[in-house]
């Protein structure tokens, strides 16, 4: 709990400290861009991939859906959902989903393409079941992806990624292809 406190302090402290310093004297000649206020500042999206278990040694397709708001030109924090597919090991079935927040760093290569590395926080839910039992858990964990957005329209991007999930002792990682929109 005390790593969820401190990851929301964190990417609170990055949104607010990117403005305060843009808004400040001491930015000098460092270009902080802010979009215009209002609804074009927000973004949605979804991608399709395959979620890789590490302690299952098994993989299984998995999709994400999230939306966004864009601080400014090298900053956005973003919310979503993800299923993270249904595993077997032996006798065991797993199925994990988790929700997560998390600030997204943009650095532009080409008018059309991003890179982007986002750091954030998940809350996690994992269901299991055996010939013998079942149960469930959950929990919050650190989570960080990295990939490029492909501008291919307007507004409209197509998103390759990978993104690294924390579930106790079971690490997933998500390799994915998707489309993000622009509002």
């Amino acid at each position: 709990m005390k790593r969820s406190r401190l990851l929301f302090m964190l990417c609170g402290g990055l949104v607010i400290g990117s403005q305060g310093f843009a808004d400040s004297n001491i930015a000098g000649d460092i270009n902080v861009s802010r979009p215009s206020a209002g609804v074009q500042n927000f973004y949605a999206g979804a991608t399709l991939g395959l979620a890789s278990y590490d302690v299952m040694d098994d993989s299984d397709t998995a999709f994400n859906i999230f939306a966004g708001f864009f601080v400014n030109d090298a900053l956005s924090v973003e919310l979503g959902w993800a299923n993270l597919g249904e595993v077997e090991k032996n006798t065991v079935s797993t199925e994990a989903s988790a929700f997560h927040l998390s600030a997204v760093g943009v650095f532009s290569l080409q008018n059309d393409i991003n890179l982007y590395a986002k750091l954030g926080l998940t809350n996690w839910d994992v269901d299991w079941e055996s010939s013998l039992a079942s149960g469930s858990d959950s929990g919050s964990d650190v989570f960080f992806g990295l990939g490029i957005d492909y501008q291919v329209g307007a507004n409209s991007f197509a998103r390759f990624g990978a993104d690294w999930y924390s579930l106790d002792d079971e690490d997933v990682a998500v390799y994915s292809i998707g489309i993000k929109q622009k509002f």
